[in-house]
């Protein structure tokens, strides 16, 4: 009976020592860099022929096998500098195709399965320059509503009243469809003249809605007013990012354009891309993002036309093919699963329209699951970027990023608590935004986004 109870002492023992050792494996697991690297990583991604996927620090707990197709897995002793491993693996293409990655626990378990679509690298013509960007909308948008003082001294607020509301956007009065200012003044001031209300059709958010809305004489006794600001068009200063030679399709700024009075989504109904010149920066500081001070003639001839203006920047065709005088030949395309911490370049213009390169660290490179626009974090290095602007300021957002000769990012956003950093796009994801891989990016229009 001893001998029995002893025996089953030990084994219980051994139960609670291999319970022990398996929640400190799960644990090892879960806290490693290769743990959050496969959680976050796709279960689709893209290769370039030729290229290497880095894979950080799941040896040996975890190990990656393939179908035998176009990928091969190596072994490396260091990760690139900014990863935290002291070793990982490199799963290397060896011609076009598709595949599959299988990662299992102990060589054992299936943890996760990866299908790899390995291409031929999309040539693309790095950009950097400074462009104006004129947008006309689908109508016009509302953006204040003051009182009108009519011909009494009494104050009325018809468009108010009504219930239009800053942010609505004016699609149609009275059946015909608006495309200026100047229509909207024209048909308020006839409604007004024949004693009638005007029936306004509104866009507010993703819905639909019809007022009517009674115009009233102003103070000069002269003319018809309901009470509204409006606008038709938007105009800004940005960056080109980068252009496809072939098609002549091109993507800039990295996010979407937004009203700068109501943050509403622009839906552009026509804009184009022009030749900006950049006066003067202001630097960026701690709490103050700085930007570009910029100037373009709508006189000059456009460089291109948008045709979408999406999540991840604006997407048009170029009326001729633009240089910018420092890399003036197609580069590689660098996919997400491609991109490495380590030293890179910024094209951008600080002053009058030269595109120059500058120095920045690539510190953090984020998997993602789904396409967003803070993919990268970046630190500028470079000591003339940083005694001019003190790091990223508004008006680079779209500069492409270049690291071992490829494109491999677009920055995005500063940091306002520090200038000095800031956040970059993976060059894919707008790439497949801008339909330049054979399928755009899910959720990403602006139809999707105005839907939500």
């Amino acid at each position: 009976m001893q001998r029995s109870h002893h025996r089953g002492a030990v084994a219980g023992q051994r139960r609670k020592t291999t319970g022990f050792l398996i929640i400190v494996l799960i644990l090892m697991v879960a806290h490693s860099p290769g743990f959050r690297f496969l959680v976050t990583l796709p279960s689709h991604v893209r290769l370039n022929d030729g290229e290497t996927m880095p894979v950080p620090g799941l040896l040996p707990l975890v190990g990656v096998y393939t179908d035998g197709g176009f990928l091969q897995v190596e072994k490396v002793r260091t990760m690139a500098a900014g990863t935290g491993d002291a070793g990982g693996l490199e799963i290397r293409s060896t011609g076009t195709g598709h595949s599959t990655l299988e990662f299992r626990l102990l060589g054992i378990l299936p943890v996760r399965r990866v299908a790899v679509d390995v291409v031929a690298p999309l040539r693309v013509m790095p950009g950097g320059q400074s462009i104006g960007v004129m947008a006309r909308e689908k109508g016009v948008t509302v953006v204040g509503l003051p009182v009108v003082v009519g011909p009494d001294g009494q104050r009325y607020s018809p468009a108010r009243d009504a219930g239009i509301e800053t942010g609505d956007v004016i699609l149609s009065i009275d059946g015909e469809p608006i495309q200026s200012e100047e229509q909207v003044s024209l048909l308020v001031r006839k409604a007004g003249a024949e004693g009638r209300p005007c029936e306004i059709v509104l866009r507010r958010g993703g819905r639909e809605l019809t007022v009517k809305v009674t115009p009233v004489l102003d103070a000069t006794g002269t003319n018809y007013m309901i009470g509204i600001y409006i606008r038709g068009a938007t105009a800004g200063v940005g960056t080109l990012s980068f252009w496809d030679p072939v098609t002549g399709v091109f993507t800039a700024l990295g996010h979407i354009i937004t009203d700068s009075d109501t943050n509403r989504v622009v839906d552009v109904a026509e804009g184009y891309i022009l030749p900006a010149v950049i006066s003067a920066v202001e630097p960026g500081r701690r709490g103050q993002p700085g930007g570009k001070i910029g100037t373009f003639s709508f006189a000059d001839p456009p460089l291109g036309k948008i045709e979408r203006n999406t999540q991840f920047g604006i997407v048009g065709r170029l009326s001729h093919p633009v240089r910018n005088g420092i890399a003036d030949e197609p580069v590689n395309l660098g996919m997400a699963v491609e991109v490495r911490p380590g030293p890179a370049q910024m094209l951008t213009v600080i002053n009058g329209q030269t595109v120059q390169s500058f120095s920045i660290e690539i510190e953090r490179v984020v998997p993602q699951a789904q396409p967003g626009d803070k993919g990268l974090v970046l630190r500028v290095t470079d000591p003339v970027l940083l005694e001019k602007t003190g790091g990223i300021i508004q008006g680079m957002s779209g500069s492409p990023i270049l690291q071992d000769g490829r494109l491999v990012g677009v920055v995005t956003h500063v940091m306002i608590n520090d200038p000095t950093r800031g956040y970059g796009i993976y060059a894919e994801w707008m790439a497949a935004n801008a339909g330049l891989l054979g399928n755009e990016a899910e959720n990403t229009t602006l139809e999707r986004i105005m839907a939500a």
